[in-house]
């Protein structure tokens, strides 16, 4: 495996420390290792060459070096002196962040070709000794799948704002405008219902698994149950009480669902499948080098797979915050002092992915949304006197709604992402499947 020539350590590792702080390279090692593990190596407080020269140190033991560095340029594109260094010190690591989509039609070749092979006894025997490793890698798909599908389900009813929402169900029986808006989200909410029963009967078979789903399907069709008369009766307060049964699922759910996602990502054999291909290689004869190719595409896909969980996973966080602040706006009695609260956290979390993407478009929104809500709570810190007599209005609440939605539209595309990804894995699954019926003849 390729090592940073030792000379190089030390340049690279003050290049890097003069253009990362701690937490992009703590989100950029998570995205790396699939784990957070820069707190066990380095502490925020140390000079940031010092920070990383140990996550450089850290990589180079886990042997993930190229796809580090392939993220630290990637980070700083324009920077030409961070990709000088890098090119010298491991050319390797100049390439494209590998995408998941892009590996998965070589894994899939290489088991179309080990399958074609099975009428041989050798390769027959050597795949039949990792049956229950193919079998692990379909089920644990169809799981990981079945998560995401349902996070993504729950994510898109998400984008409306809870306390808009809120507001819609406590004034239409005043106001027959909110009732076409309101009745459009009892549809996506009862879309959202049907759908999710159909994804959990996709999960593995596995009781505990599918019961303890549904009941959360079940609360939410109750809801919308509620919602639907609220909107036929025009009554206001049962609406109200059906928002707040949506809510609870809404901030519920989605993170625990994020969670069993990176579970089952991480719990894929992955590794063990390439052993299986590569034990096929050697018999295998002229089509053993299309099946060897397989195992550098199958270490590129579980690269992908961790990258995109990780940053689903931050993203996530963020959302968790939005829902907290979101409250802020329906719930408290003190406003501006409970968001000034709240916020620091999440703003640092959405900074530090931005800054990441120092020119993508969705970054610079993403910062000037920041920047604001930043200047009007320093206004408010202020008490800025009013001018004229006349109290400036705080226009805090319009200028989160804006930070907000950015958020989570940027969270909805991280989202989509996740899912394109989901289904390119399972395609994984159709040529498994050909091979594990094959195999069960010989039982």
């Amino acid at each position: 495996m390729a090592k940073i020539p030792p000379k190089m350590l030390e340049p690279l590792s003050n290049v890097i420390g003069d253009q990362f702080p701690f937490l992009e390279l703590d989100a950029i090692l998570y995205r790396c290792a699939g784990d957070r593990i820069i707190n066990d190596i380095a502490n925020a407080v140390e000079p940031r060459r010092v920070i990383a020269r140990k996550c450089v140190d850290r990589v180079e033991e886990l042997g993930i070096t190229k796809i580090f560095l392939a993220y630290i340029v990637a980070s700083r594109v324009d920077v030409a002196d961070l990709r000088a260094v890098v090119a010298e010190a491991f050319p390797d690591a100049l390439i494209e962040v590998p995408d998941l989509k892009s590996q998965v039609g070589g894994v899939i070749s290489a088991l179309e070709q080990a399958q074609r092979k099975l009428d041989d006894p050798a390769i027959r025997k050597a795949i039949g000794e990792s049956k229950e490793t193919l079998e692990f890698v379909v089920r644990e798909l169809s799981r990981l799948d079945g998560y995401k599908n349902l996070h993504d389900s729950l994510h898109r009813i998400q984008l409306r704002q809870f306390s808009i929402l809120l507001s819609s169900a406590r004034t239409m029986d005043k106001d027959d405008a909110q009732i076409d808006s309101l009745r459009e989200y009892q549809e996506q909410v009862q879309t959202t219902v049907e759908s999710a029963r159909l994804t959990v009967g996709r999960l593995p078979n596995e009781p505990a698994v599918r019961s303890l789903e549904l009941k959360w399907i079940n609360e939410l069709d109750g809801a919308v149950t509620i919602f639907q008369k609220a909107i036929d009766d025009r009554n206001g307060s049962m609406a109200t009480l059906a928002a707040y049964k949506f809510a609870r699922v809404l901030e519920t759910h989605p993170p625990r669902l994020n969670e069993l996602i990176f579970a089952a990502a991480k719990a894929l054999p992955l590794a063990q499948l390439s052993a299986a291909l590569k034990s096929v290689v050697p018999l295998a004869g002229a089509d053993g080098a299309a099946i060897s190719d397989a195992q550098a595409a199958l270490e590129n896909l579980a690269a992908a797979l961790r990258s995109r969980v990780a940053e689903h996973d931050m993203w996530q966080g963020i959302d968790s915050g939005l829902w907290s602040l979101d409250k802020v706006f329906s719930q408290s009695a003190n406003q501006t002092d409970d968001f000034m609260s709240l916020w620091p956290e999440t703003r640092l979390t959405v900074r530090t992915l931005a800054d990441l993407n120092p020119d993508a478009k969705w970054a610079k929104n993403i910062r000037d949304y920041a920047d604001r809500i930043e200047d009007e709570l320093a206004r408010l810190g202020a008490k800025t006197a009013p001018v004229d007599g006349v109290p400036e209005k705080n226009s805090l609440g319009r200028l989160y709604d804006d930070f907000r939605r950015s958020a989570r539209m940027r969270f909805f595309y991280i989202d989509e992402l996740l899912k394109q990804d989901c289904g390119s894995l399972v395609e994984i699954g159709v040529p498994l499947r050909s091979i594990m019926k094959a195999l069960s003849d010989d039982a």
